[in-house]
């Protein structure tokens, strides 16, 4: 698990290997707040959980799908 800053005040993003594993948490109490659905349509199952933050906020990551659907 990483802990990113979040996309609005006062909030991070805790982030998992798996791509159904990213969380909006309040960043003064840590009390999750809901969690984060992808909509880039960027196939894969796994993701590193160490993206890189980027000046302009946007981070870089890598994704790897696993199985036959995936080719």
């Amino acid at each position: 698990m990483n802990v990113l800053p979040g996309a609005r005040r006062g909030e991070l993003v805790a982030v998992t290997e798996s791509v159904v594993g990213a969380v909006r948490v309040d960043a003064r109490t840590l009390r999750t707040l809901a969690p984060i659905t992808y909509t880039d349509r960027i196939k894969g199952d796994l993701t590193t959980a160490h993206p890189t933050l980027q000046r302009d906020g946007s981070l870089i990551n890598l994704a790897v799908g696993v199985g036959l659907a995936m080719a």
